[in-house]
């Protein structure tokens, strides 16, 4: 019992020896920094007026920074967000206008043939497999025309955008009356007496609807990049039957397609 109550009595004294070492310490670094502030207190000088302005405009300054770099980052989030929408809407508008215009570029060719097969009948025989050449490309032409028609119109059905509702319309709009100009158009039978005068004509004709499509082409190609409504001009299928070519003059010499010898 002797051992164990000595065993304590030094533990405590261990203790408290070091508490009170504690606290000496302690008090020693509370003088010091007593001594140091009053030595500062009388030895430093208070901000003047100048410092304290310089102070404000620093913080003001470094205000207006963070502010800047704020707005910053918001601008190029929102720029950020702005091209993600554009571009999702840009493909957006290429799945609608893709049936469309694969369609249309086909009936361009088509109209190309058409010219390039009346061309090439430069005498009676050649204008048998002319004939039937052109022939063929125009009902090509046609079937393109109708199937980009539909096309078109469910397009105009599908698009989310009611702003676009008009630049799709014109677009429908043009290509019907492509498709109505295109089935008026009358190749020459192979054995007419008169087939260079009426193959001038319906290469006239297959031209300037070709000129039509691409212009329509070009508004489709505006509308998937930009989403805006072009300006479709230049249109020839104006919807209405092609006039019949007048007669030519007896003696009056026949006139020639454009590539004829």
């Amino acid at each position: 019992m002797v051992l164990a109550s000595g065993a304590g009595s030094f533990i405590s004294d261990a203790i408290g020896n070091t508490i009170n070492d504690f606290v000496d310490w302690a008090m020693v670094v509370v003088i010091i920094m007593l001594i140091w502030y009053v030595i500062k207190f009388f030895l430093v000088s208070p901000p003047s007026e100048t410092d304290r302005a310089s102070r404000k405009d620093r913080k003001a300054s470094e205000a207006e920074e963070a502010k800047r770099k704020r707005d910053e980052l918001g601008a190029e989030r929102t720029r950020r967000r702005e091209a993600a929408e554009l571009t999702e809407n840009q493909k957006r508008r290429d799945r609608l206008m893709r049936l469309p215009l694969s369609n249309l570029v086909h009936a361009m060719n088509d109209c190309s043939d058409i010219v390039r097969s009346l061309t090439s009948g430069r005498n009676a025989t050649q204008r048998v497999s002319a004939t039937g050449n052109a022939t063929r490309s125009l009902n090509s032409c046609h079937s393109r025309l109708r199937k980009a028609a539909k096309a078109a119109r469910g397009a105009l059905h599908s698009e989310s955008d009611r702003t676009l509702h008009e630049s799709l319309n014109n677009i429908y709009h043009f290509i019907g009356a492509a498709e109505h100009s295109i089935a008026s158009v009358n190749i020459p039978a192979h054995a007419d007496p008169n087939w260079v005068n009426l193959a001038n004509h319906s290469i006239t004709e297959i031209n300037n609807i070709r000129a039509g499509l691409d212009s329509i082409r070009q508004a489709i190609d505006q509308y998937v990049d930009a989403g805006t409504k072009a300006t479709i001009s230049g249109i020839a299928a104006s919807g209405s039957p092609p006039r019949t070519p007048p007669s030519p003059s007896p003696g009056a010499p026949t006139p020639t397609p454009s590539g004829y010898p």
